[in-house]
Protein backbone atom coordinates (compact mmCIF):
# COMPACT_ATOMS: atom_id res chain seq x y z
CA UNK A 1 0.00 0.00 0.00
CA UNK A 2 2.92 2.30 0.95
CA UNK A 3 4.50 1.56 -2.44
CA UNK A 4 1.56 2.60 -4.67
CA UNK A 5 1.05 5.23 -2.76
CA UNK A 6 4.59 6.47 -3.15
CA UNK A 7 4.30 6.12 -6.85
CA UNK A 8 1.54 8.30 -7.46
CA UNK A 9 2.76 10.49 -5.18
CA UNK A 10 5.64 10.62 -7.68
CA UNK A 11 3.27 10.81 -10.89
CA UNK A 12 2.07 13.89 -9.26
CA UNK A 13 5.39 15.48 -9.08
CA UNK A 14 6.51 18.33 -11.82
CA UNK A 15 9.45 18.47 -13.81
CA UNK A 16 12.58 20.87 -13.69
CA UNK A 17 9.70 24.14 -14.63
CA UNK A 18 14.14 25.64 -14.91
CA UNK A 19 15.72 23.41 -17.37
CA UNK A 20 17.51 25.14 -19.99
CA UNK A 21 18.60 22.67 -23.16
CA UNK A 22 22.80 23.22 -24.03
CA UNK A 23 21.36 24.10 -27.66
CA UNK A 24 19.23 26.63 -25.73
CA UNK A 25 22.38 28.63 -24.64
CA UNK A 26 24.82 30.66 -25.73
CA UNK A 27 28.01 29.63 -23.42
CA UNK A 28 30.27 32.59 -23.47
CA UNK A 29 34.20 31.26 -23.10
CA UNK A 30 35.86 35.18 -22.97
CA UNK A 31 34.98 38.84 -21.89
CA UNK A 32 36.61 41.85 -23.02
CA UNK A 33 35.92 45.51 -21.60
CA UNK A 34 36.81 48.93 -22.76
CA UNK A 35 35.54 52.03 -21.82
CA UNK A 36 34.13 54.57 -24.55
CA UNK A 37 36.28 57.84 -24.40
CA UNK A 38 33.57 59.59 -25.95
CA UNK A 39 30.04 58.80 -25.15
CA UNK A 40 30.71 57.30 -21.77
CA UNK A 41 29.90 54.26 -20.16
CA UNK A 42 31.65 50.68 -21.50
CA UNK A 43 31.66 48.43 -24.45
CA UNK A 44 31.90 44.43 -23.80
CA UNK A 45 32.95 41.83 -26.27
CA UNK A 46 31.89 38.49 -25.45
CA UNK A 47 33.02 34.95 -27.37
CA UNK A 48 30.28 32.53 -27.52
CA UNK A 49 31.34 28.95 -28.54
CA UNK A 50 30.65 28.11 -31.71
CA UNK A 51 29.80 23.95 -30.98
CA UNK A 52 30.76 22.97 -34.77
CA UNK A 53 33.93 25.12 -34.76
CA UNK A 54 35.49 23.37 -32.23
CA UNK A 55 34.39 19.66 -33.05
CA UNK A 56 36.22 18.05 -35.66
CA UNK A 57 35.95 18.95 -38.94
CA UNK A 58 33.95 16.73 -41.26
CA UNK A 59 32.89 19.18 -44.09
CA UNK A 60 34.55 21.11 -46.39
CA UNK A 61 36.13 24.62 -44.71
CA UNK A 62 36.81 25.80 -41.34
CA UNK A 63 34.09 27.06 -38.94
CA UNK A 64 35.10 30.11 -36.37
CA UNK A 65 35.34 28.16 -32.71
CA UNK A 66 33.76 31.77 -31.65
CA UNK A 67 31.85 34.25 -32.25
CA UNK A 68 32.39 37.78 -31.08
CA UNK A 69 29.31 39.97 -30.26
CA UNK A 70 29.95 44.01 -28.77
CA UNK A 71 27.87 45.74 -26.90
CA UNK A 72 28.21 49.40 -25.54
CA UNK A 73 26.23 50.98 -23.10
CA UNK A 74 26.17 53.80 -20.54
CA UNK A 75 25.13 51.39 -17.59
CA UNK A 76 26.50 48.54 -17.14
CA UNK A 77 23.52 46.79 -16.23
CA UNK A 78 22.24 47.34 -19.42
CA UNK A 79 24.40 44.88 -20.80
CA UNK A 80 22.63 41.69 -20.45
CA UNK A 81 19.80 42.75 -21.67
CA UNK A 82 21.22 44.38 -24.91
CA UNK A 83 23.30 41.22 -25.58
CA UNK A 84 20.10 39.48 -25.62
CA UNK A 85 18.76 42.17 -28.44
CA UNK A 86 21.60 40.49 -31.15
CA UNK A 87 22.13 37.16 -30.08
CA UNK A 88 18.65 34.18 -29.84
CA UNK A 89 19.99 32.16 -27.13
CA UNK A 90 20.32 32.75 -23.27
CA UNK A 91 23.95 33.80 -22.41
CA UNK A 92 25.80 30.94 -20.29
CA UNK A 93 28.73 33.19 -17.96
CA UNK A 94 29.45 29.97 -15.80
CA UNK A 95 31.90 28.50 -18.09
CA UNK A 96 33.92 31.65 -18.99
CA UNK A 97 37.58 31.45 -18.75
CA UNK A 98 38.79 34.41 -18.54
CA UNK A 99 38.18 38.81 -19.19
CA UNK A 100 40.99 40.97 -20.13
CA UNK A 101 40.11 45.12 -20.16
CA UNK A 102 42.08 47.97 -22.08
CA UNK A 103 44.95 49.73 -20.15
CA UNK A 104 43.21 52.77 -20.56
CA UNK A 105 39.71 51.42 -19.05
CA UNK A 106 42.16 50.27 -16.10
CA UNK A 107 43.94 53.36 -15.70
CA UNK A 108 40.76 54.98 -15.19
CA UNK A 109 39.72 52.18 -12.66
CA UNK A 110 37.40 49.47 -13.05
CA UNK A 111 35.35 49.43 -9.68
CA UNK A 112 32.01 49.89 -11.29
CA UNK A 113 32.42 47.09 -13.74
CA UNK A 114 33.83 44.66 -11.02
CA UNK A 115 30.74 45.49 -8.44
CA UNK A 116 28.68 44.61 -11.13
CA UNK A 117 29.78 41.06 -11.83
CA UNK A 118 30.55 40.69 -8.29
CA UNK A 119 27.02 40.84 -7.80
CA UNK A 120 25.97 38.51 -10.78
CA UNK A 121 25.60 34.79 -8.98
CA UNK A 122 26.12 33.84 -12.78
CA UNK A 123 29.57 35.74 -13.09
CA UNK A 124 32.42 33.84 -12.04
CA UNK A 125 34.60 35.74 -9.65
CA UNK A 126 37.45 33.08 -9.70
CA UNK A 127 38.23 33.78 -13.32
CA UNK A 128 41.26 35.28 -14.44
CA UNK A 129 41.84 38.83 -15.46
CA UNK A 130 43.89 40.31 -17.18
CA UNK A 131 45.35 43.88 -19.18
CA UNK A 132 45.98 44.71 -22.71
CA UNK A 133 48.16 47.30 -24.50
CA UNK A 134 46.43 46.56 -27.81
CA UNK A 135 43.24 47.57 -29.36
CA UNK A 136 40.21 45.58 -28.31
CA UNK A 137 38.71 45.12 -31.27
CA UNK A 138 41.93 43.59 -32.50
CA UNK A 139 42.33 41.64 -29.60
CA UNK A 140 38.85 39.70 -29.63
CA UNK A 141 39.36 38.93 -33.14
CA UNK A 142 42.58 36.30 -32.81
CA UNK A 143 42.04 33.29 -33.80
CA UNK A 144 44.83 30.96 -31.14
CA UNK A 145 45.81 27.58 -32.61
CA UNK A 146 46.91 24.79 -30.51
CA UNK A 147 44.01 25.52 -28.46
CA UNK A 148 40.94 26.72 -30.49
CA UNK A 149 38.97 28.81 -27.34
CA UNK A 150 41.07 31.99 -26.49
CA UNK A 151 39.75 32.38 -23.30
CA UNK A 152 41.48 28.84 -22.58
CA UNK A 153 44.36 29.82 -24.39
CA UNK A 154 45.22 32.58 -22.36
CA UNK A 155 43.93 31.22 -19.31
CA UNK A 156 46.25 28.05 -19.92
CA UNK A 157 49.18 31.17 -20.23
CA UNK A 158 48.64 32.27 -17.06
CA UNK A 159 48.52 29.11 -15.52
CA UNK A 160 51.89 27.75 -17.22
CA UNK A 161 53.64 31.05 -16.65
CA UNK A 162 52.75 31.56 -13.06
CA UNK A 163 53.92 27.61 -12.25
CA UNK A 164 56.94 27.49 -14.71
CA UNK A 165 58.41 30.65 -14.88
CA UNK A 166 56.80 33.61 -12.27
CA UNK A 167 55.87 35.82 -15.15
CA UNK A 168 52.57 35.48 -13.60
CA UNK A 169 50.68 35.38 -11.06
CA UNK A 170 47.91 32.61 -9.69
CA UNK A 171 47.19 35.70 -7.87
CA UNK A 172 45.37 37.40 -10.95
CA UNK A 173 41.44 36.55 -9.99
CA UNK A 174 39.13 39.05 -10.21
CA UNK A 175 37.91 37.87 -6.73
CA UNK A 176 41.65 39.30 -5.80
CA UNK A 177 40.99 42.22 -7.36
CA UNK A 178 37.91 42.84 -5.72
CA UNK A 179 38.97 41.71 -2.26
CA UNK A 180 42.04 44.39 -2.18
CA UNK A 181 39.70 47.23 -3.32
CA UNK A 182 39.69 49.14 0.82
CA UNK A 183 43.22 48.37 1.17
CA UNK A 184 46.54 49.66 0.21
CA UNK A 185 47.54 45.79 -1.31
CA UNK A 186 48.89 45.64 -5.02
CA UNK A 187 47.66 43.61 -7.46
CA UNK A 188 49.42 42.60 -10.33
CA UNK A 189 47.42 41.36 -13.15
CA UNK A 190 49.09 39.73 -16.25
CA UNK A 191 49.51 42.21 -19.33
CA UNK A 192 49.45 40.61 -22.91
CA UNK A 193 49.03 42.19 -26.07
CA UNK A 194 48.89 40.94 -29.69
CA UNK A 195 51.35 39.62 -32.00
CA UNK A 196 51.34 39.34 -35.61
CA UNK A 197 48.97 40.59 -38.63
CA UNK A 198 45.54 41.36 -39.42
CA UNK A 199 45.60 38.17 -40.92
CA UNK A 200 45.22 36.25 -37.62
CA UNK A 201 41.25 37.58 -37.83
CA UNK A 202 40.37 35.10 -40.28
CA UNK A 203 40.32 31.08 -39.90
CA UNK A 204 42.39 30.72 -42.88
CA UNK A 205 45.35 31.14 -40.32
CA UNK A 206 44.54 27.43 -39.92
CA UNK A 207 45.88 26.51 -43.00
CA UNK A 208 48.93 27.80 -42.27
CA UNK A 209 52.01 26.51 -40.19
CA UNK A 210 53.41 29.97 -39.01
CA UNK A 211 51.51 29.68 -35.16
CA UNK A 212 53.40 33.72 -34.39
CA UNK A 213 51.34 35.25 -36.81
CA UNK A 214 48.38 36.25 -34.06
CA UNK A 215 49.09 35.13 -30.79
CA UNK A 216 48.48 36.59 -27.66
CA UNK A 217 52.04 37.67 -26.08
CA UNK A 218 52.67 38.01 -22.07
CA UNK A 219 54.87 41.25 -21.65
CA UNK A 220 54.67 41.56 -17.92
CA UNK A 221 52.38 42.97 -15.23
CA UNK A 222 49.92 45.23 -15.01
CA UNK A 223 49.91 46.55 -11.10
CA UNK A 224 47.08 48.04 -9.80
CA UNK A 225 45.69 49.69 -6.55
CA UNK A 226 41.87 49.84 -5.50
CA UNK A 227 40.55 49.00 -8.88
CA UNK A 228 42.75 51.38 -10.90
CA UNK A 229 46.12 50.78 -12.66
CA UNK A 230 48.97 52.83 -11.52
CA UNK A 231 52.35 51.47 -13.41
CA UNK A 232 53.54 48.31 -15.11
CA UNK A 233 56.39 45.69 -14.36
CA UNK A 234 58.23 44.02 -17.77
CA UNK A 235 58.25 40.57 -17.87
CA UNK A 236 62.13 40.64 -17.07
CA UNK A 237 61.01 42.17 -13.45
CA UNK A 238 57.72 39.65 -12.44
CA UNK A 239 59.36 36.97 -11.30
CA UNK A 240 61.55 38.68 -9.08
CA UNK A 241 58.08 40.54 -8.05
CA UNK A 242 56.72 37.25 -7.50
CA UNK A 243 59.76 35.86 -5.64
CA UNK A 244 59.85 38.88 -3.43
CA UNK A 245 56.58 38.55 -2.45
CA UNK A 246 56.15 34.53 -2.25
CA UNK A 247 54.23 33.45 -4.91
CA UNK A 248 57.02 31.79 -7.32
CA UNK A 249 57.40 28.19 -7.78
CA UNK A 250 60.43 28.40 -10.04
CA UNK A 251 63.00 30.97 -11.05
CA UNK A 252 65.36 30.45 -14.13
CA UNK A 253 69.04 32.05 -13.32
CA UNK A 254 71.84 32.59 -15.22
CA UNK A 255 75.07 32.98 -13.47
CA UNK A 256 78.52 33.92 -15.63
CA UNK A 257 81.37 32.44 -14.69
CA UNK A 258 84.68 31.40 -16.09
CA UNK A 259 83.96 32.20 -19.55
CA UNK A 260 80.86 30.54 -19.64
CA UNK A 261 77.71 30.04 -18.03
CA UNK A 262 75.59 28.02 -15.81
CA UNK A 263 71.93 27.65 -16.35
CA UNK A 264 70.18 27.45 -13.30
CA UNK A 265 66.52 26.38 -12.01
CA UNK A 266 65.34 27.26 -8.46
CA UNK A 267 62.75 25.45 -6.80
CA UNK A 268 60.54 24.30 -3.94
CA UNK A 269 61.48 28.09 -2.89
CA UNK A 270 60.18 29.08 0.71
CA UNK A 271 60.25 32.96 1.50
CA UNK A 272 59.52 34.57 4.74
CA UNK A 273 58.95 37.86 5.22
CA UNK A 274 58.51 40.09 8.35
CA UNK A 275 58.90 43.76 9.33
CA UNK A 276 60.77 45.02 12.28
CA UNK A 277 62.10 48.40 13.75
CA UNK A 278 65.80 48.89 14.18
CA UNK A 279 67.57 52.12 15.44
CA UNK A 280 64.37 54.12 14.28
CA UNK A 281 64.09 52.77 10.71
CA UNK A 282 61.82 50.17 9.39
CA UNK A 283 63.10 46.67 7.74
CA UNK A 284 61.51 44.42 5.70
CA UNK A 285 63.56 41.33 5.94
CA UNK A 286 62.94 38.45 3.21
CA UNK A 287 64.38 35.17 4.01
CA UNK A 288 64.59 33.07 0.49
CA UNK A 289 65.56 29.17 0.83
CA UNK A 290 65.60 26.83 -2.36
CA UNK A 291 67.04 23.79 -3.94
CA UNK A 292 69.18 24.73 -6.98
CA UNK A 293 69.23 22.60 -9.99
CA UNK A 294 72.11 22.89 -12.96
CA UNK A 295 70.11 22.50 -16.52
CA UNK A 296 73.42 23.86 -18.42
CA UNK A 297 77.26 24.47 -18.07
CA UNK A 298 79.69 26.10 -20.40
CA UNK A 299 82.09 26.98 -18.10
CA UNK A 300 85.81 26.23 -18.61
CA UNK A 301 86.57 24.50 -15.42
CA UNK A 302 85.27 21.37 -13.55
CA UNK A 303 82.28 21.25 -10.83
CA UNK A 304 84.50 20.88 -7.94
CA UNK A 305 83.23 21.81 -4.64
CA UNK A 306 84.89 25.22 -5.02
CA UNK A 307 83.41 25.67 -8.17
CA UNK A 308 80.14 24.66 -6.92
CA UNK A 309 80.44 27.25 -3.48
CA UNK A 310 81.60 29.75 -6.44
CA UNK A 311 77.97 29.33 -8.46
CA UNK A 312 76.17 29.65 -5.05
CA UNK A 313 78.06 32.66 -3.86
CA UNK A 314 77.28 34.53 -7.36
CA UNK A 315 73.88 33.03 -7.54
CA UNK A 316 73.03 34.61 -3.99
CA UNK A 317 74.69 37.91 -4.75
CA UNK A 318 72.49 37.79 -8.43
CA UNK A 319 69.31 37.45 -6.57
CA UNK A 320 69.91 39.93 -3.58
CA UNK A 321 71.32 42.71 -6.31
CA UNK A 322 67.79 42.24 -8.35
CA UNK A 323 65.48 41.94 -5.42
CA UNK A 324 67.29 45.33 -4.41
CA UNK A 325 66.72 46.89 -7.76
CA UNK A 326 63.52 46.68 -8.18
CA UNK A 327 62.69 47.80 -4.79
CA UNK A 328 64.63 50.59 -5.30
CA UNK A 329 63.07 51.19 -8.79
CA UNK A 330 59.70 50.79 -7.33
CA UNK A 331 59.77 52.41 -3.98
CA UNK A 332 60.88 55.61 -6.37
CA UNK A 333 57.80 55.61 -7.95
CA UNK A 334 55.79 55.10 -4.79
CA UNK A 335 54.51 51.39 -5.58
CA UNK A 336 54.32 49.41 -2.53
CA UNK A 337 55.08 46.39 -4.10
CA UNK A 338 56.04 44.54 -0.71
CA UNK A 339 52.58 45.52 1.14
CA UNK A 340 54.35 47.67 3.43
CA UNK A 341 51.37 49.68 4.52
CA UNK A 342 49.11 46.84 4.85
CA UNK A 343 51.99 45.46 6.96
CA UNK A 344 51.97 48.44 8.70
CA UNK A 345 48.30 48.89 9.53
CA UNK A 346 48.41 45.17 10.98
CA UNK A 347 51.08 45.32 13.58
CA UNK A 348 49.63 45.15 17.21
CA UNK A 349 50.26 47.66 20.39
CA UNK A 350 49.29 51.18 19.69
CA UNK A 351 52.66 52.47 20.92
CA UNK A 352 54.64 50.56 17.86
CA UNK A 353 52.36 51.05 15.31
CA UNK A 354 52.48 54.82 16.14
CA UNK A 355 55.81 54.55 15.83
CA UNK A 356 55.40 53.19 12.50
CA UNK A 357 53.05 54.92 10.87
CA UNK A 358 53.28 57.66 8.67
CA UNK A 359 53.06 59.50 5.24
CA UNK A 360 55.85 58.16 3.42
CA UNK A 361 56.72 56.27 6.05
CA UNK A 362 56.57 53.30 3.77
CA UNK A 363 58.81 54.69 1.90
CA UNK A 364 61.49 55.15 4.12
CA UNK A 365 61.93 51.25 4.45
CA UNK A 366 64.98 49.11 4.03
CA UNK A 367 64.87 45.90 2.43
CA UNK A 368 67.19 43.25 3.47
CA UNK A 369 67.31 40.01 1.74
CA UNK A 370 68.87 37.01 2.89
CA UNK A 371 68.92 33.23 0.70
CA UNK A 372 70.02 29.95 1.59
CA UNK A 373 70.88 27.72 -1.69
CA UNK A 374 71.74 23.82 -1.77
CA UNK A 375 72.60 22.73 -5.09
CA UNK A 376 70.28 18.81 -6.04
CA UNK A 377 71.30 18.20 -9.13
CA UNK A 378 74.39 18.66 -11.77
CA UNK A 379 72.80 16.82 -15.00
CA UNK A 380 73.83 14.07 -16.22
CA UNK A 381 77.60 14.60 -16.61
CA UNK A 382 79.16 16.70 -13.63
CA UNK A 383 81.06 18.40 -16.54
CA UNK A 384 80.62 19.82 -19.74
CA UNK A 385 80.92 17.83 -22.91
CA UNK A 386 84.46 19.03 -24.88
CA UNK A 387 85.50 18.64 -28.23
CA UNK A 388 88.59 17.07 -29.02
CA UNK A 389 91.51 19.26 -29.82
CA UNK A 390 93.02 17.10 -32.32
CA UNK A 391 92.98 17.26 -36.05
CA UNK A 392 90.33 14.43 -36.14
Amino acid sequence: MKVCCSLVMCFCLTACWDLVEVNQMAIVNFIGMDINSEEGGSTFYYHIVNPSGIAAQKTSGINAPVYTFRVSSKLATEVPSKLLDSIPKRPFFDHSEAMVVTERAARKGIVDQLNFMEKQRDRQSTINMLVTDSPLSDFMQIYTTLERLPGNNVRTIIENQSMESGEASYRSRIKDVVENLDTNTLIVLPLVSVSGSRESSTTQRYEHMDANEGIFILRGGALIKQGAMIGKLSAYEMPFYNLLNGEIKMLHQIVHLNEGHVDLWLKDILVKKNLVQKSGHLVINIQIKAKVHIDGNTQETKLTADNLDLIITQLSKQVVERSNQLYEKTKAKHWDIMGIEEMISRKRGSTRKKAMEGKGKWEQTELAVSVHFVIQTFGNTLDPYKSGDGDG
